[in-house]
């Protein structure tokens, strides 16, 4: 496939691609659900005497699928592929799993995943970016870092429209609205003219509020990634300039994760879970603000007085009224109205409660019961989780596609640096081979392609969490599976016992000790044993 690299051409594609959105309805689905989630549901109602309620019940939808996705940090577990357990190979998944822990902390993932998956679950898809800063800079000996960032569904543009596979695409497109003297400022930087780039007006596609958009300082920006020659290529541009001319990545994977929550055939858009309850939620507010309105009109009983003996009536307190003829006849009366329909509420209530339900949001999940019976609770509360299983393995698979490309990013920017990693050396006492934790000089273009060989594994941290691991030597050696303390002692994770290299050593000595004074006594002779003395 030809690959467009004109500016005039990338807008072109741009624009096929927001046609394709706005078929759909996608920007008008995120626009009203992101609204119906932040309580703003009565925009566009004009009754301005109308008290409009909200009892917003797709907000904890939302609340409690993000949390059971994420009730536990996201844990990584590198393995290569097709080699024996050698000491090779225990030296780079070591070296792997601390530099990808390392990443994943600095770039606060599990802050982007909770954002990302509520991104999700209210629009539909989530995006998750990876990219190489490289003007980042600590003082220490490199320059750089991994760095990533959660994009809108509506922000991304696939060549392929009816395909979510992110790997096979022809092409993606990443849209970006900055304020036009950035653009023009970065354009100057890379020796590009930067006279040509103007403001917009496409951002009106991305507002959120409901005002129009009349602001005409921001500029849509472009960037277009493609594939060529096994290499990911890249190009920046506007309308009608670019900004940065076509540069490769070096890798060999799009720099991006992608997760739908509901699957569309022949779309790599997905459906959010309260785009068809929003209907559910109008029927609930209307019915509310409709008997909100008659009980402020008919709540309180009508008062009736004779018009042609007292001319105005007032409801102060204590204030006298005047009358023409006798007081007597000036009888007053209270009209009470006919009390509501009931089922309109009852309507309400089984409305609220089926559509609980049809979300999978049940009471005994929220806590919403009395803890009369644990074991039930616990049943109903599993029961629930288990919708989200789906879910839970797409997330699982977005975060796995963020840490293969991060290898690739390593291989190729990170160069020899100085990292921690498992090594085996010979032991000074026994001369034995152990395994040990070091910081030494590690080259990282040995990783070059072992994404294709690595197998990456998420799950909840509780999986690889050092203290379960504790936990687990301690039983085995309470039941004598592990033969000896130094084996033990060994298999501790670093940091949890004080001087354990000492304690091994010391260990290890007195076992030399008793073998080497064991090995004396049997070399030693037998002597004889004294006979009794001989009686005269």
């Amino acid at each position: 496939m030809k690959i467009r690299k004109e500016p005039e051409q990338i807008w072109k594609e741009y624009e096929s691609g927001i046609s394709y959105k706005s078929g759909i309805d996608l920007f008008a689905n995120v626009k009203r659900n992101n609204n119906f989630y932040n309580d703003k549901q009565w925009i566009g109602v004009k009754a301005p005497d109308l008290s409009k309620p909200v009892f917003n019940i797709l907000k904890p939808a939302v609340n409690y699928y993000v949390s059971m996705l994420v009730s536990d940090d996201i844990g990584v577990s590198i393995d290569k592929l097709d080699d024996v357990g050698d000491v090779e190979t225990d030296r780079i998944e070591s070296i792997l799993s601390n530099e990808i822990e390392k990443v994943l902390e600095k770039t606060k993932m599990s802050y982007k995943t909770r954002q990302a998956l509520k991104s999700c679950a209210i629009d539909g898809d989530a995006c998750i970016y990876a990219y190489w800063d490289a003007d980042y800079s600590e003082g220490e000996d490199w320059e750089g870092r991994i760095e990533t960032e959660v994009i809108d569904n509506t922000n991304i543009i696939f060549g392929n429209e009816r395909s979510s596979d992110v790997q096979s695409q022809p092409y993606i497109i990443i849209v970006q609205q900055r304020l036009t003297e950035e653009v023009k400022e970065e354009a100057e930087d890379n020796g590009l003219n930067a006279e040509e780039i103007v403001e917009d007006d496409s951002a009106e596609f991305y507002e959120m509020n409901d005002e129009d958009y009349t602001d005409t300082k921001y500029t849509t920006v472009l960037i277009k990634l493609w594939k060529e020659d096994g290499t990911v290529k890249a190009v920046k541009t506007t309308k009608n300039a670019v900004v940065k001319e076509e540069w490769s990545l070096d890798i060999g994977l799009y720099p991006l994760s992608w997760m739908s929550w509901e699957s569309v055939k022949n779309s790599y858009h997905g459906v959010s879970p309260i785009t068809g309850k929003i209907e559910n939620q109008i029927f609930i507010n209307k019915i509310y603000a409709m008997s909100m309105e008659y009980q402020k009109q008919f709540a309180f009983p009508k008062v009736l007085y004779d018009a042609t003996k007292i001319a105005k009536y007032s409801n102060k307190v204590g204030e006298a009224i005047a009358v023409n003829g006798n007081p007597q006849e000036a009888i007053f009366a209270n009209h009470v109205n006919s009390s509501m329909n009931q089922q309109a509420v009852q309507l309400v209530d089984s409305t609220i409660q089926k559509t609980k339900d049809s979300l999978g949001v049940f009471d005994a999940a929220l806590g919403n019961v009395k803890p009369e019976n644990t074991s039930a609770i616990v049943a109903v509360q599993r029961a629930a989780s288990q919708p989200l299983d789906l879910q839970k393995l797409d997330y699982y698979q977005m975060v796995e596609d963020i840490v293969r490309i991060m290898v690739e990013y390593m291989s190729v920017y990170y160069g020899t640096r100085e990292v921690k990693q498992t090594v085996t050396i010979p032991d000074a006492m026994t001369g034995e081979y152990v395994s040990g934790t070091v910081i030494a000089q590690f080259d990282f273009a040995e990783l070059a392609g072992t994404q294709h060989k690595v197998k990456v594994e998420i799950g909840g941290s509780s999986y690889w969490s050092e203290l379960t691991q504790v936990q687990t030597l301690d039983n085995l050696m309470d039941r004598q599976i592990i033969p000896n303390a130094i084996l033990y002692l060994e298999s501790i994770p670093d940091g949890y016992i004080k001087n354990k290299a000492k304690l091994i050593e010391e260990i290890k000595k007195f076992e030399a000790e008793q073998k080497q004074q064991q090995q004396m006594e049997q070399m030693q002779p037998q002597m004889p044993m004294e006979q009794p003395p001989m009686m005269m």
